[in-house]
C-alpha cells in the first residue's frame, strides 16, 4: 500500500555529539534537531520547511516528547513514527521503506551539510 511519502526525516538520534553546545544554547540535554543552531528555528523546523507537510514522514523517540511535540502538532496523522528508544537509523528506514513508495528520498542534516541519497 503507498502512502505517499516523499521524503523521511529521522529526528530519533540523542545528539551525543555536539551536546556540550546544545547544553550551552538551550540549557538543557535535548538532541541538536530540537535547538536553533541555525537561526530562528530549530534544525527539525528548518528540514520540515524543505518538504509538502503530507508528504514527510518523521522518525522521533517517545524519550524526546518534551521537545517533538509543539515541533511536529501540525504533522499529518500518521507521519510520524515514534520509536520506544533510539535503534539508530536502519531501524528507521526500514519502518519507512514499509510504509511507503520505494522511490523516495532521504534527507539528513548531519555535520552542518546536506546529504541527499535515493533510497
Amino acid at each position: 500500500m503507498t502512502r505517499g511519502y516523499s521524503a523521511v526525516v529521522l529526528a530519533g538520534g540523542d545528539g551525543t555529539r555536539l551536546r556540550s553546545l546544545t547544553w550551552q544554547l538551550a540549557g538543557d540535554d535535548r538532541p541538536k534537531q530540537f535547538c536553533h543552531l541555525l537561526g530562528a528555528e530549530t534544525l527539525l523546523a528548518a528540514t520540515r520547511r524543505l518538504v509538502a507537510p503530507g508528504s514527510l514522514f518523521t522518525v522521533v523517540t517517545r524519550k524526546h516528547e518534551r521537545y517533538y511535540r509543539p515541533e511536529l502538532a501540525d504533522a499529518a496523522p500518521g507521519t510520524v513514527l515514534v520509536q520506544p528508544e533510539s535503534r539508530g537509523t536502519a531501524p528507521a528506514i526500514l519502518e519507512w521503506t514499509d510504509l511507503g513508495d520505494p522511490a523516495r528520498v532521504l534527507a539528513t542534516r548531519e555535520r552542518t551539510r546536506w546529504q541527499l541519497a535515493s533510497a
